[in-house]
């Protein structure tokens, strides 16, 4: 179960990272409001006592309607950080 432990740990640590990667990328001037981070680890099934789990990341950000960049522009501005990703 610890192997388990840790290695959860270790995605949870990289999506954090990427998530913060991800948001540092909504400057201040274009950002209305940036939501916490919401996600969590959860069971994968109902079948499951306590493992396998899985992690998943989730936070918002809004962007002022008059602002700068668009939803879609913003997105893609992410493009070369997610390609650089893979």
């Amino acid at each position: 179960m610890a192997t388990q432990e840790v290695q959860l740990q270790e995605f949870i640590d990289q999506a954090d990272a990427w998530g913060a990667d991800i948001i540092a990328q909504a400057p201040e001037e274009e950002a209305e409001d940036i939501y916490e981070n919401f996600g969590g680890s959860r069971e994968a099934g109902a079948n499951y006592e306590e493992w396998p789990k899985y992690y998943y990341w989730a936070q918002g950000v809004d962007l002022y309607p008059d602002g700068p960049r668009t939803p879609t522009e913003f997105a893609d501005g992410l493009e070369p950080w997610f390609t650089s990703q893979s």
